[in-house]
């Protein structure tokens, strides 16, 4: 069964001698993973969507200015047309940049659930409960990437918390091969450099701890 379709208690153990990751490492590649997704956002209408900050005050005035009018357009289009998915969506990830998590949430959770078979919205929403839950991928955020991943196998965001979700349990040939999926259509330095490091951590793993050139020259 490949890694794209495989059911939570199916996916295939890693053939390696090692314990278990610590959680310091898994929430460290999960860090790389998250930052993956969040450095993928575009700009649209002049604001750029990009990580939650810790508190609106840490968001330039004018963007911020920027950012409420269209939440306040948004939040309007939404009253009117209650199930414009892009609208959610849209919603979503302005709040998330304006400090307001939870209603970033309940803005993915909408989305998703008016669209079920979009990758994308899926994988929105496995990002933002991980990031809500300090990156904890629990059995809500894995049935949901697992989703995405069925849905589009090609999916960078899904494809990098399925990989964080095989390290996570030391399945590292695993985690190896969802991230390189993820990895060859990653164009932007900001979302190769994350998966890169997420990478290396999992070759590093494979090799026995080693770091990968070090295990190389071994050889």
């Amino acid at each position: 069964m490949s890694p794209s379709t495989a059911a939570p208690a199916k996916l295939p153990t890693a053939a390696v001698a090692d314990a278990r990751p610590s959680r310091r490492l898994v929430l460290a590649v999960t860090g790389f993973v998250l930052a993956l997704g969040l450095l993928g956002y575009g700009v649209q209408g002049g604001f750029r969507f990009g990580p939650p900050e810790p508190a609106p005050a840490a968001v330039d005035a004018s963007e911020s200015a920027q950012a409420r009018a269209l939440l306040a357009e948004l939040a309007e289009r939404v009253q009117v047309q209650p199930d414009d998915a892009e609208a959610w969506t849209l919603m979503a990830r302005v709040q998330a940049d304006l400090g307001d998590s939870s209603a970033s949430l309940a803005a993915f959770r909408r989305a998703a659930d008016l669209q079920p078979r979009n990758a994308q919205s899926l994988a929105d929403l496995a990002e933002a409960l991980a990031l809500g839950r300090q990156g904890e991928l629990d059995a809500e955020v894995e049935k949901l990437v697992l989703r995405a991943v069925r849905l589009d196998p090609s999916n960078q965001k899904a494809l990098g918390l399925a990989g964080a979700m095989a390290f996570q349990r030391g399945q590292y040939p695993e985690a190896l091969v969802f991230w390189e999926r993820a990895l060859r259509d990653a164009s932007t330095p900001g979302v190769r450099e994350p998966l890169q490091a997420a990478i290396s951590l999992a070759r590093e793993r494979i090799q026995g701890g080693r770091p990968a050139a070090a295990a190389s020259a071994a050889r």
